[in-house]
């Protein structure tokens, strides 16, 4: 017997080397295969979803908090869903599409709360509306390109709407609140005191979380027809307490002004040390600690200063300034400058 005829069987056929791991030959049918395929793209929107909206509340907050300085408790309620979504369409099933439904709908509740009790944006609730929308885009019927697309479009557009709406009725609010502490000034210079700060403390009451307000109502009670610089130093204390980040900066400064007013040079100083070491490179602080320091009888730390302006603005009026003190300050007639400017 050959090799060749050694391994066939008595029949002729050859003997099967591997068993099948089925019992039956399954071929799925056309409709089968196309309803296998629909719901394979139902799960892959249900994934989208859960991925889309997570990104989306995410730039949602790092946004709100950068570039409107109103960063929601909202937002980390709505992020917490968020991983739990991601987590539950991992698997399809109408459990999927659920969570990712109520992931929607959660967003509307919580800042609309947010909207009646804390004075959230209005654009807010809009914008989680139409992240709503997309979510029921994404998880109910069949799925698809164009679903997904859509689905991602209402999200984007509630993201950029809701910022939109936020900043402009932020710089309403701005806008408004300037107003007001404006005719505060104009009765102050008139005479008119008692209603003028009738303005300033409805001002302060109705706005006690707001670094802004304190900062403004600073500037109101430093004024010279004001001139209550002890009011004025404590409302800007109270905005350093409240602000953080480019606002915090400017309370600080604030302080160091209204103590610098006040005659209280050494406190002045230090506030204005601490301005500096938040921020070196910004001519108008190193300027006013270069008085400061001056004041202190401190001339040569002065001078560091004046140079450090110069630095940082050479081609602007400040810069030129600064140039000019530093000119006559190491001129020949350098006593007779200190005492006259004294």
């Amino acid at each position: 017997m050959t090799e060749s005829t050694a391994g066939r069987h008595p029949t002729g056929e050859y003997p099967k080397v591997l068993r099948s791991n089925a019992d039956e030959f399954f071929v799925p049918t056309v409709e089968e295969r196309q309803a296998e395929h629909e719901q394979n793209e139902a799960h892959v929107s249900l994934v989208a979803a859960s991925f889309i909206i997570l990104v989306g509340d995410v730039l949602w907050a790092l946004v709100s908090a950068v570039l409107l300085d109103d960063f929601r408790m909202a937002s980390l309620a709505v992020l917490a869903t968020d991983a739990a979504v991601v987590a539950l369409t991992r698997q399809s099933g109408a459990r999927a599409r659920a969570a990712v439904v109520s992931r929607g709908l959660l967003g509307i509740l919580v800042f609309g709360i947010e909207f009646a009790f804390v004075g959230a944006s209005s654009g807010y609730i809009l914008g989680q509306v139409l992240f709503a929308g997309g979510a029921v885009v994404l998880s109910v019927g069949w799925g698809g390109e164009g679903r997904n697309m859509l689905g991602a479009v209402l999200v984007v557009v509630g993201l950029m709407m809701a910022m939109v709406i936020g900043l402009v009725q932020e710089q309403g609010r701005i806008r408004a609140l300037n107003e007001q502490f404006v005719q505060a000034r104009q009765l102050a210079i008139v005479g008119r005191t008692v209603e003028s700060l009738e303005i300033v403390d409805g001002l302060l009451a109705d706005n006690p979380e707001d670094p802004r307000v304190y900062l403004m109502a600073m500037e109101y009670f430093a004024l010279d027809v004001v001139g209550d610089l002890d009011s004025a130093l404590v409302v800007a204390l109270s905005a350093v307490e409240l602000a953080d980040g480019n606002m915090e900066i400017e309370a600080l400064f604030s302080v160091a002004h209204v103590l610098a007013m006040r005659g209280e040079l050494e406190r002045a100083l230090q506030y204005a040390d601490q301005v500096i070491t938040k921020v070196d490179d910004d001519p108008q602080i190193f300027m006013f600690r270069a008085q400061v320091l001056f004041q202190l009888g401190r001339t040569q730390d002065a001078l560091t200063d004046v140079r450090r302006v110069e630095e940082l603005a050479p081609d602007s009026d400040m810069g030129q300034m600064a140039r000019l003190l530093r000119l006559n300050l190491e001129g020949p007639d350098f006593s007779t400058i200190i005492q006259a400017d004294r």
